[in-house]
């Protein structure tokens, strides 16, 4: 064999043998273990938790539906309602106690805490909140609210004094 074919089949050989390696070397390295986050924990409040937190909570958000809507305070009793999730959403119905006997409805008022502040998320009270009207509040918080309750003044439910 010649001088020159020689030489370019060790300079073949060497990078064949060259190629090998690198992919032996890359095949065989050693894995990467990524260590998982560590999710944070998140703690739901207990129900009697949420109803100790409603207690300190009560006047504030009465004081932000009345001032939303002033006539609340005259024509409707707010009941005592409930907070959800965190204590973040708060949930209330508004019974009718005047004498018009064709304005009885009774009315489902929403609100949001947002960095420390209510806010009434339902504008204007209504009968019933629809999850399409609110797409970002938990459908459960809306079901809640939503629940069935009898006319004020009926047998199932105790007589309104407008004298209140």
């Amino acid at each position: 064999m010649n001088k020159q074919i020689k030489t370019i089949l060790i300079i073949i050989a060497s990078i064949i043998v060259g190629i090998g390696a690198v992919a032996y070397g890359a095949l065989t390295a050693p894995k990467q273990t990524i260590q998982p986050s560590p999710t944070p924990t998140i703690t739901v409040p207990t129900k009697s938790e949420l109803e100790a937190k409603l207690k300190t909570e009560q006047a504030t958000i009465n004081t932000a539906i009345i001032a939303a809507y002033p006539k609340i305070a005259t024509d409707y009793t707010i009941s005592q309602g409930q907070l959800f999730d965190q204590g973040q959403w708060y949930g209330t119905t508004l019974t009718y106690k005047g004498s018009d006997a064709m304005s009885r409805d009774t009315l489902r008022v929403l609100l949001q805490k947002k960095q420390g502040v209510w806010t009434v998320r339902s504008t204007p009270p209504e009968p019933l909140l629809s999850a399409i009207k609110y797409p970002d509040v938990p459908k459960k918080v809306l079901q809640t609210i939503n629940k069935a309750i009898s006319l004020p003044g009926t047998d199932s439910s105790p007589p309104v004094n407008a004298a209140e």
